[in-house]
Order: C-alpha cells, then structure tokens, then sequence
C-alpha cells in the first residue's frame, strides 16, 4: 500500500488517524507538527499527506502550500473541525487533494485518502503517457528511416508539412490503395501493370550487393505472398 505522513498536533486524534490508515494497510508517519513534516519531507519520501488544519505555528494550509512548492504531485488531505465554507474554499484554492471534517467516521478518513491517491496516480500515468509517447513516435520514425537510406528525415518532412497545413488552415487526404490487399492481391496488381518485381525487395537487412537475406520477417511475408498468388519471384534462387 502506501506511506502516508500524518500531522496532528493532538496526540490521540494523530493516533487515531494512524491507526485508522493502517487498518487498511497504509504505511503511516505521524508528526505532531507542520515544522516536524517539512523536516520529514526533506528526508523521506511519502505518497501523500493527512494534515490538521489549525495547528500551533504553521497552520495544514500552510503546511500545504510549503509541501506543494517542494513536491508539486504530492496529494494533501486537510482534516479541520472548522468545517465553514471559508476553510473549504481555501484547502481547495490551495490544491489541497481532500478535505475530512472533525468528527469524521473511519471509513470517511479512508475513503478521502484513497480517492487521492487514485487521483495522483492517474495523473502520474496520465503526464508519463504524454512524455513518453514523442520518445516512442520517435524511436519509430528512425526505425522506419533507417530502413532505407532514401527515407532520411521523411518524418520530419511530414511533420513539418503537417505544421505549416495546420498554421495556414490546410487540411490532407491520405490514399492507401493498397491498404486494404493481402500481399497476394498486391502482387497480382503489379503483374496487371507488368511491374518488373526482380527490381524490388522489402528485406529489413539486405546483403553488401543488395540481394534480400530471405529470413527476415519481410523476407518472409513476400515469399507467403508470392506463393499464394501462385507467382515466382524472380528474385529467389538469383
């Protein structure tokens, strides 16, 4: 589950809210001031936060404002007895990820903690996703441009015309004839264009003289391909 840092300046309410948070299997730190958890935070990594509000010295809105300027994703859960519409506006305007109000029953406290922490989560995966999908399209296109020495900074081309069509208000359409045929169907069609197919190859890791290794996966869709349509290729056994 997860470590949680709990702050309450009464030691039986800071007990009670350990106690309540290890029941459901949460690792649970309790400080008995907002000082005491920055100190704790300086040294010790905590997936989320449960903070009295009115406290000696730095207040939970406080606390939550400095927490938030060391660990922007930390989610803090405000637990006050001032449950007014002013303390409400301000946990919220302040980022705060919940808010319990004293007297609160067990499972109130639970349900608070959990719904921020999914919330953290999601939003973890969710700017991992961002970050990682750019490192992947780009890994792709270099794997599609080094497939042949011609299609160097093809994607890049793409992106740039895609740009500059989406700056000037231009708009694409794409036509893939052959998207939708089986290879066999594709190599009928060339032999109705009588396409010279001894001068072409697909293989991923063509030999010094440019003859296809025949063993790559492409290699071997063609081979499947010719087969089906009942066609030599001319390049096999060249």
């Amino acid at each position: 589950m997860s470590r949680i840092l709990a702050i309450d300046d009464e030691h039986v309410i800071r007990m009670l809210v350990v106690e309540i948070l290890e029941s459901v299997g949460h690792e649970v730190v309790g400080a008995e001031s907002a000082e005491h958890a920055l100190d704790l935070l300086e040294h010790d990594e905590f997936d989320l936060i449960v903070s009295d509000v009115v406290m000696p010295g730095l207040s939970g809105l406080e606390l939550l404002e400095a927490a938030r300027s060391r660990h922007a994703s930390l989610p803090v859960v405000l637990v006050t007895g001032a449950g007014t519409y002013e303390t409400l506006s301000q946990a919220l305007t302040r980022g705060a990820a919940g808010l319990v109000t004293k007297p609160f029953a067990h499972a109130e406290l639970q349900t608070a903690v959990s719904d921020a922490l999914e919330r953290a989560t999601r939003s973890r995966d969710e700017l991992r996703e961002r970050l990682l999908a750019p490192t992947l399209a780009s890994a792709l296109a270099n794997a599609i441009e080094a497939r042949d020495s011609y299609l160097h900074g093809h994607c890049e081309r793409l992106a740039s015309l895609a740009t500059a069509a989406g700056v000037q208000g231009g708009s694409f359409r794409i036509h893939a004839p052959l998207q939708m045929l089986s290879k066999a169907d594709i190599i009928r069609k060339g032999q109705a264009l009588r396409l010279d197919y001894s001068l072409t190859h697909s293989c991923y890791d063509p030999g010094p003289d440019g003859r296809p290794c025949g063993h790559c996966d492409s290699c071997q869709l063609r081979a499947a391909g010719f087969a089906e349509a009942g066609v030599a290729d001319p390049l096999v056994g060249r």
